[in-house]
Parts: structure tokens; sequence; C-alpha cells
């Protein structure tokens, strides 16, 4: 395997990672079972043995149910200010609804308004 240009954590939050599990009662043997990985793997990966796979990054965000800021908090890409997503999100728990959700909703939203502004100015 190919060596990293700087440390893993660099790249990704696996205290993050931890605690995602960790509130979806797994551990990484059970995460790695969850996934049809032999129980060590997912283990080695969360110690921090060597980069996730994509195609099992991927796997991990949705068995974890990880809304799209939460990965990229994983990944430590910031999108927003994190005082803004934390008020996000806990206007979504207020709200009843998941930060996905609310995402998702909002793009439907603004689609539909900016194609009916669109038809409203004409050719």
């Amino acid at each position: 395997m190919p060596r990293l240009p700087f440390p893993l954590e660099h790249y990704f939050d696996l205290r993050k990672l931890r605690k995602h599990c960790r509130r979806r009662g797994l551990n990484g043997s059970a995460l790695g079972r969850l996934l049809g990985l032999s129980p060590g793997v997912m283990a080695y990966y969360l110690r921090g043995g060597g980069p996730l796979p994509l195609y099992w990054f991927r796997q991990v965000c949705a068995a974890l149910e990880l809304d799209p800021l939460e990965v990229c908090e994983l990944l430590r890409l910031p999108v927003l200010d994190w005082g803004e997503v934390n008020r996000f999100r806990a206007a979504c728990r207020r709200a009843g609804t998941t930060p996905f959700q609310a995402l998702q909703d909002f793009l439907t939203v603004f689609v539909q308004e900016a194609r009916e502004a669109k038809e409203e100015e004409g050719p």
C-alpha cells in the first residue's frame, strides 16, 4: 500500500467515526460483521491501521446513517461554520426531521422556486 504524505488523522477523523459507531451501539467487529467483513478488518481500520477504501467508507456511512454534514466532518472538510451546523442539527431535532431529510427538502423547494422564477422571467 502506498504511504500517505500525511498521517491518516490529517485526512480522516477516526475519533468521530468511533463516536458514530458507539452512538449506534457498534464496535469495529460488529460494524464489520454488519458489512459482511471479517470481525477484525473494520476494527483494523477504526484503529487507524490504514485508510478505509472508498467502497467501504461509503458502506460505513450508509450503515451508520450519516448525513452529508457528518460525512464532511469525517473527511475533515468544513462545509459550514460548525456553530451553524450545530444550530442546523438542533433545528432539525426541534422540527422532528433528520438533517438529511431537511437538506433534501430544502433542495427540492429551492429547485422548484428557481424553476418558477425562470418561467416568470420568460424567454
